[in-house]
Protein backbone atom coordinates (compact mmCIF):
# COMPACT_ATOMS: atom_id res chain seq x y z
CA UNK A 1 0.00 0.00 0.00
CA UNK A 2 2.74 1.97 0.19
CA UNK A 3 3.61 2.17 -3.27
CA UNK A 4 7.23 1.92 -2.87
CA UNK A 5 7.17 -0.63 -5.56
CA UNK A 6 11.13 -1.54 -4.95
CA UNK A 7 10.25 -2.05 -1.01
CA UNK A 8 7.66 -4.05 -2.31
CA UNK A 9 9.76 -6.83 -4.61
CA UNK A 10 11.81 -6.75 -1.83
CA UNK A 11 9.81 -8.12 1.16
CA UNK A 12 8.41 -9.91 -1.42
CA UNK A 13 11.27 -11.61 -2.29
CA UNK A 14 12.20 -12.39 1.44
CA UNK A 15 8.71 -13.58 2.61
CA UNK A 16 8.20 -16.87 0.96
CA UNK A 17 4.40 -17.05 1.25
CA UNK A 18 1.97 -17.62 -1.42
CA UNK A 19 -0.19 -15.20 -0.61
CA UNK A 20 2.17 -12.24 -0.54
CA UNK A 21 3.91 -13.63 -4.11
CA UNK A 22 -0.07 -13.07 -5.16
CA UNK A 23 -1.07 -9.72 -3.68
CA UNK A 24 2.90 -8.63 -5.05
CA UNK A 25 2.45 -9.84 -8.19
CA UNK A 26 -1.29 -8.19 -8.52
CA UNK A 27 -0.02 -4.69 -7.35
CA UNK A 28 2.55 -4.90 -10.31
CA UNK A 29 0.06 -5.18 -12.61
CA UNK A 30 -1.64 -1.83 -11.71
CA UNK A 31 1.96 -0.51 -12.63
CA UNK A 32 3.42 0.23 -16.04
CA UNK A 33 4.84 -2.98 -16.14
CA UNK A 34 4.61 -2.70 -20.36
CA UNK A 35 7.65 0.05 -19.99
CA UNK A 36 9.49 -1.40 -17.11
CA UNK A 37 10.53 -4.92 -18.16
CA UNK A 38 12.02 -5.65 -14.50
CA UNK A 39 8.49 -5.36 -12.64
CA UNK A 40 7.39 -7.57 -15.36
CA UNK A 41 9.93 -10.41 -14.90
CA UNK A 42 8.97 -9.69 -11.24
CA UNK A 43 5.03 -10.41 -12.00
CA UNK A 44 5.76 -13.69 -13.81
CA UNK A 45 8.53 -14.46 -11.07
CA UNK A 46 5.93 -13.96 -8.55
CA UNK A 47 3.45 -16.34 -10.02
CA UNK A 48 5.49 -18.62 -11.00
CA UNK A 49 6.76 -19.02 -7.29
CA UNK A 50 3.07 -18.55 -6.03
CA UNK A 51 2.46 -21.46 -8.69
CA UNK A 52 -0.45 -19.81 -9.76
CA UNK A 53 -0.70 -20.94 -13.26
CA UNK A 54 -3.97 -19.44 -13.84
CA UNK A 55 -3.08 -15.79 -12.89
CA UNK A 56 0.13 -16.16 -15.40
CA UNK A 57 -2.07 -17.34 -17.99
CA UNK A 58 -4.57 -14.63 -17.42
CA UNK A 59 -1.21 -12.12 -17.22
CA UNK A 60 -0.43 -12.98 -20.54
CA UNK A 61 -3.36 -12.73 -22.05
CA UNK A 62 -3.46 -9.49 -20.80
CA UNK A 63 0.50 -8.51 -22.73
CA UNK A 64 -1.39 -9.82 -25.84
CA UNK A 65 -4.28 -7.47 -25.69
CA UNK A 66 -1.77 -4.57 -24.97
CA UNK A 67 0.30 -5.53 -27.48
CA UNK A 68 -2.67 -5.54 -30.23
CA UNK A 69 -4.80 -2.55 -28.67
CA UNK A 70 -1.87 -0.31 -28.16
CA UNK A 71 0.94 -1.36 -30.36
CA UNK A 72 -0.58 -3.21 -33.35
CA UNK A 73 1.87 -5.46 -32.91
CA UNK A 74 0.75 -8.91 -33.40
CA UNK A 75 3.44 -11.11 -33.44
CA UNK A 76 4.24 -9.98 -29.99
CA UNK A 77 1.02 -10.54 -29.09
CA UNK A 78 1.13 -13.96 -30.78
CA UNK A 79 3.86 -14.83 -28.62
CA UNK A 80 2.18 -13.69 -25.07
CA UNK A 81 -0.73 -15.66 -26.12
CA UNK A 82 1.65 -18.81 -26.79
CA UNK A 83 2.87 -18.49 -23.39
CA UNK A 84 -0.64 -18.22 -22.26
CA UNK A 85 -1.68 -21.57 -23.79
CA UNK A 86 1.77 -23.49 -21.80
CA UNK A 87 0.71 -21.96 -18.85
CA UNK A 88 -2.81 -22.95 -19.17
CA UNK A 89 -1.77 -26.48 -19.57
CA UNK A 90 -0.23 -26.64 -16.71
CA UNK A 91 -3.01 -25.28 -14.72
CA UNK A 92 -5.92 -26.98 -12.75
CA UNK A 93 -8.57 -25.24 -12.39
CA UNK A 94 -12.26 -25.86 -13.57
CA UNK A 95 -12.47 -23.81 -16.66
CA UNK A 96 -8.98 -24.87 -18.05
CA UNK A 97 -10.39 -26.35 -21.06
CA UNK A 98 -12.75 -23.59 -21.93
CA UNK A 99 -9.92 -20.95 -21.78
CA UNK A 100 -7.57 -22.86 -23.44
CA UNK A 101 -10.06 -23.15 -26.17
CA UNK A 102 -10.84 -19.45 -26.24
CA UNK A 103 -7.04 -18.83 -26.16
CA UNK A 104 -6.53 -21.26 -29.52
CA UNK A 105 -9.14 -19.50 -31.12
CA UNK A 106 -7.46 -16.14 -30.92
CA UNK A 107 -4.29 -17.36 -31.85
CA UNK A 108 -5.84 -19.16 -34.99
CA UNK A 109 -7.74 -15.51 -35.71
CA UNK A 110 -4.82 -13.35 -35.15
CA UNK A 111 -2.70 -15.98 -37.11
CA UNK A 112 -5.51 -15.62 -39.68
CA UNK A 113 -4.72 -11.78 -39.83
CA UNK A 114 -1.11 -11.58 -39.80
CA UNK A 115 -1.04 -13.55 -42.60
CA UNK A 116 -3.90 -11.73 -44.51
CA UNK A 117 -2.06 -8.67 -43.77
Amino acid sequence: RSGDTDKIIFFTGVSRQKEIYLMAANYLQTLNWHAEPEIMKNIIGFYTKAQAMDSLAGFFEACAQIEIDEYRDYAKALQAMREALKYLAKSSSEERDDRTAQVQSRIASTEKFVSAR
